[in-house]
């Protein structure tokens, strides 16, 4: 077992029910200043129940953070070393070459990620943490493709999009969105945006789609 302290917002007497609750989060408004959608806590201790242990809150004080044991059996733990000098070609390498991305993302995470499968395609790539600032920079550059988290501080990713549509903005804008449902799927098309990405990121869905929506989109 090992301890995972944190200095966030920490947890209310109230909330502690809900905590592991998939998509339950302590502030439920798409602009909330922490970001996320309530998964991380639950498939946190899906995963180690899955690995015979458990996952628990210890102490918690709100403003302050919160501690939690995490607990796993390991069993027989036999060590394994591979050899990772040599490491295969990377698909579809170049099939973004020339391709200039705006990501709005706010988690740091999220963000290393999906530059990381954009970039290593060919695409350049730039990142910003919320609808605010995507919209300034769109103002400033011309990108191929915008991708935008549909849940962020300051501004989420349905008024930004609402508001680059009212100013003509013509571009292509693919949502990112663990909620992976048609439902989901058609109101994002419905308010704004060209296409829909479901995470966790799928590394050749991604690359698909924005090969597909750059081919589609004026160069703005």
């Amino acid at each position: 077992w090992f301890i995972v302290k944190d200095t966030g917002i920490g947890i209310r007497p109230d909330q502690i029910g809900k905590l592991f609750a998939p998509f339950s989060q302590a502030d439920v408004t798409s602009k909330r200043k922490y970001g996320g959608t309530g998964l991380g806590l639950a498939l946190s201790k899906r995963l180690a129940m899955l690995l015979g242990g458990d996952l628990v809150l210890a102490d918690s004080t709100p403003n302050e953070g919160s501690t939690f044991i995490v607990s796993i059996d390991p069993g027989n733990v036999q060590p394994q070393f591979k050899d990772s000098s040599r490491r295969p070609a990377v698909e579809n390498a170049e099939s973004l070459d020339g391709i200039k991305i705006l990501l709005a993302e706010d988690s740091p995470d999220n963000q290393l990620l999906t530059s990381r499968f954009l970039r290593l395609a060919g695409a350049a790539v730039e990142i910003v943490s919320n609808g605010k600032e995507a919209i300034e920079k769109l103002s400033e550059k011309k990108y191929d493709v915008v991708l935008m988290d549909l849940q962020m501080p300051v501004m989420d990713g349905y008024e930004a999009t609402a508001n680059l549509r009212k100013s003509g903005f013509k571009g292509k804008i693919l949502a990112l969105t663990a909620h992976a449902s048609n439902e989901e799927r058609d109101h994002c098309l419905r308010n704004g945006f060209d296409g829909h990405i479901k995470k966790p990121i799928d590394r050749n869905v991604l690359i698909d789609q924005v090969n597909y929506f750059s081919k589609q989109s004026e160069v703005l």
